[in-house]
């Protein structure tokens, strides 16, 4: 079970104390670390994301599960665009 557990999440929490103590010893900078977050929220995770997609089983995805979210997504998206609509025109 603690595998389970440790092997998505412990790399991360590794990757963040690792940037942490790099800052606290003054190897990065502010600007540094800008540039990096731009680079890992443009160009990484999106390739991460779709190297992930990619790979997926669709058969093993649980099609009502996946129902529900979009009907709530869309009622989420539709009922705060209504309300931005009428409220502010």
């Amino acid at each position: 079970m603690l595998t389970s557990l440790f092997d998505p999440i412990l790399p991360i929490f590794s990757i963040l104390a690792l940037g942490y103590f790099l800052y606290r010893l003054k190897m990065f900078d502010v600007s540094a670390a800008q540039s990096i977050n731009k680079f890992v929220f443009y160009v990484a995770t999106p390739a991460l994301i779709f190297s992930i997609v990619s790979n997926a089983p669709v058969s093993e995805f649980d099609t009502n599960a996946l129902g529900i979210y979009f009907v709530a997504q869309l009622c989420a998206y539709l009922g705060t665009f209504l309300l931005t609509h009428f409220i502010l025109g």
